[in-house]
């Protein structure tokens, strides 16, 4: 089925294809959305790649609309929507825009107030899009740091020192160098802080 719908919509299973039906999301957003249902507990390992490629040339094309789907039927439709939301924050720091970045960084804050489990799957692709593909940081980076720490629990703290340090955010080097000269600080966190640190200097 979501072979089908990529070749109905493109043509091609490549990506950046332009789309070949002239039908728009408001026709074919309710098939996405009953698929993405259908399939949301991934018992096929090739469901979240195929379902991608159907819906990747929206996600370049309307990802305003995409993520809107993400952030308020997401939560209803996990693992499987949650792999999709990885790769559309992944697509939108390949595109390397401001305007693909600030919907970037707005969907991880639309998350951070929604579900816990998204926001951390959100952080880590925005993280790993902003290294590999850069972006200026944010006006409110340090507000914006602030809040999605006190919004996410441990296992977000990695990906939000990531993001601090790429963005220049000072509390977030601050913070990074008292875990390093810290006695208090386990060893695998001053190991992560270092190394963190490092791939910026790099």
């Amino acid at each position: 089925m979501a072979t089908a719908l990529r070749q109905y919509v493109s043509g091609l299973l490549t990506i950046d294809t332009p789309r070949r039906s002239s039908a728009g999301l408001e026709t074919l957003g309710p098939v996405f959305d009953a698929l993405i249902r259908a399939s949301a507990d991934v018992q096929d390992p090739l469901i979240p790649l195929m379902t991608w490629l159907a819906a990747e040339p929206w996600d370049a094309e309307d990802p305003a609309s995409v993520l809107d789907w993400l952030v308020n039927e997401g939560p209803a439709a996990q693992p499987l929507a949650g792999q999709l939301k990885h790769k559309t924050l992944r697509r939108l720091c390949e595109m390397a825009t401001p305007e693909a970045f600030a919907l970037a960084v707005q969907a991880v804050d639309r998350f951070s107030a929604t579900d816990n489990g998204l926001m951390l799957q959100a952080l880590r692709a925005l993280a790993e899009g902003q290294e590999l593909h850069g972006s200026d940081a944010p006006a409110n980076a340090t507000a914006l740091l602030e809040r999605w720490s006190q919004a996410g629990g441990g296992p977000h703290q990695e990906w939000l020192l990531q993001l601090g340090v790429l963005w220049l955010a000072p509390k977030t080097l601050g913070n990074i160098v008292k875990h390093i000269e810290s006695e208090q600080v386990d060893e695998p966190t001053q190991r992560r802080a270092i190394n963190i640190l490092m791939s910026r200097n790099a």
